[in-house]
């Protein structure tokens, strides 16, 4: 019975001493995230709506270089792992966007810029909305347009 124990041990110790160069051969290899030295952005041109003044907005996402000019709900580009808090919301038929992440130029390339703002839409006495913005960049996505509190 011991010499099965011995046994046992010897050839768990051979077997280490082969495997852990494979193991730490394996650690020195580092695999960014795409896209993740946010050097091209998705740039998104969105109409909000006329009865809270119509304006164009311009929302930053982390993705493939490419311009959108629609209102259509944004699904992540380019198999772009990166999310952001800006979003684009349709309440009650009105459009109103939300940009607290911009590309920012650094140096020869871009970065993200992230500020928290009080976000504030006013609607005719129908919705008067205060609301504080964070900008955050996360791995996922969000799904748009966003349609209510719930």
């Amino acid at each position: 019975m011991k010499i099965t124990g011995n046994i046992f041990k010897i050839v768990f110790t051979v077997s280490l001493i082969y495997l852990l160069p494979i193991t730490l051969n394996a650690a020195d290899r580092f695999v960014p995230f795409k896209y993740g030295n946010f050097d091209t952005w998705v740039v998104r041109h969105v109409h909000e709506s006329a009865v809270i003044g119509g304006n164009v907005k311009t929302l930053y996402e982390p993705g493939p270089s490419r311009e959108l000019t629609s209102n259509n709900p944004y699904v992540n580009l380019g198999s772009s792992p990166w999310g952001t808090s800006n979003v684009m919301a349709k309440v009650m038929g009105i459009v109103k966007t939300n940009n607290s992440v911009y590309r920012d130029a650094h140096g020869s390339g871009y970065c993200a810029k992230m500020t928290t703002h009080i976000e504030t839409c006013k609607v005719l006495g129908l919705m008067d909305i205060k609301v504080l913005a964070a900008g955050s960049i996360f791995l996922g996505d969000i799904r748009e347009p966003i349609t209510g509190t719930k």
